[in-house]
């Protein structure tokens, strides 16, 4: 999964014509501090968006991503610190012992950005992509660097020859199975790495009061696209001047916009006003979103479910009320770290996503 910053960098550093280096982590061994599908973006004068390490592996990373610009070729580069001794030798004081692979690819402005350009668009338009990556070659014709894009049945093609697409787009599917993020396959004489691909996580605040602002700032600086709604015009106006995000004005008692909820992982009803949320609750019932998250006592929730009616059978299985892991703590800062903790709980379960170093 790409994060909403890392996007939001590359769309106005592309905007600008920068040329760039996208650095990708394609093979981890042991502990590491990011896992496979991890990303950076790094320009010719050494800035960066993203990390890789906690802060070790980017300078060198910065030497490398340069000799990319220079040559515009793709290349891997390693960093082996499961032996300690090397990784004192090497002088990075990673402390992590693990294997890390990493490949970096140049962006330029005269190829469209290619192949991340395709992508970055896709994602933020709301798709979910398989990606391959030829990470080791010895074929020619295939570089390291040679990518294949699949949106559905749609391909996109970049330093692939036509007579192994078909095999290469087979490899793509097998590559990933149930909730895996990557897969490594090896093809003949190419190590292929296969990513699958996600939108940043969208989440939908259906009230706006105070109590939302450390909520919205928070998913933002996790990379999550966020989107408020409120009927009263104060709040519109408030947020609209500080939130990050899309703001909606609703009107009361009128249906929610299907664009507001369109596309969301997680709703979180939060207007403190009981009609209100009853509202709010019959329409997201109605609505896709896995995740419903209410905020208030379970009292509360008991009552409101109770005038909802049928509709709170479509809410088995999804709604958190009260929303967020009892973490402890007071005030609307607490309250949303402990909704945002339940909700990465959820959003990222699975194998793939193990602790960090």
């Amino acid at each position: 999964m790409i994060d909403r910053t890392l996007l939001s960098q590359f769309d106005a550093w592309s905007q600008a014509g920068e040329a760039m280096v996208l650095a990708t982590v394609v093979g981890t061994d042991g502990s590491t501090y990011r896992k496979s599908g991890a990303r950076m973006l790094i320009l010719g004068d050494g800035r960066f968006a993203g990390l890789l390490s906690g802060g070790c592996l980017e300078g060198d990373l910065l030497s490398h991503a340069g000799e990319v610009l220079a040559t515009g070729e793709a290349r891997l580069v390693s960093y082996d610190m499961r032996d300690a001794r090397h990784d004192e030798l090497w002088g990075l004081g990673l402390g992590c012992n693990g294997l890390i692979e990493i490949l970096l690819q140049p962006l330029r402005p005269a190829t469209g950005y290619a192949p991340f350009g395709e992508l970055a668009g896709r994602l933020s338009a709301g798709h979910r992509l398989l990606e391959l990556l030829v990470v080791v070659s010895d074929d020619p014709e295939t570089p390291v660097g040679a990518s294949l894009l699949l949106d559905g049945e749609e391909q996109r093609v970049h330093g692939l020859p036509p007579g192994r697409l078909e095999a290469l787009v087979q490899a793509s599917r097998e590559g990933v199975s149930g909730t895996t993020r990557a897969g490594r396959v090896t093809l003949g004489e190419l190590e292929l790495v296969v990513l699958r691909q996600r939108p940043p996580p969208r989440l939908v605040l259906l009230g706006g009061g105070p109590d939302a602002d450390p909520l919205l700032r928070m998913a933002a600086e996790l990379g999550w696209e966020t989107r408020v709604a409120d009927h009263r015009p104060a709040y519109v106006s408030r947020l609209r001047a500080t939130a990050p995000g899309r703001v909606y004005a609703l009107t009361p008692g009128e249906p929610v916009p299907a664009a507001l909820l369109e596309g969301a992982d997680a709703v979180v009803i939060m207007s403190h006003h009981l009609q209100t949320d009853l509202h709010y609750l019959g329409e997201v019932a109605a609505s896709p979103v896995p995740y419903v998250g209410l905020l208030g006592p379970a009292r509360r929730r008991d009552r409101l479910l109770e005038r909802v009616g049928d509709a709170a059978l479509r809410l088995e299985g999804r709604l958190r009320a009260p929303v967020g892991l009892p973490l402890g703590g007071e005030g609307p800062a607490a309250i949303a770290l402990s909704i945002l903790a339940e909700l990465q709980s959820v959003l990222y379960r699975g194998a793939e996503h193990e602790p960090k170093a």
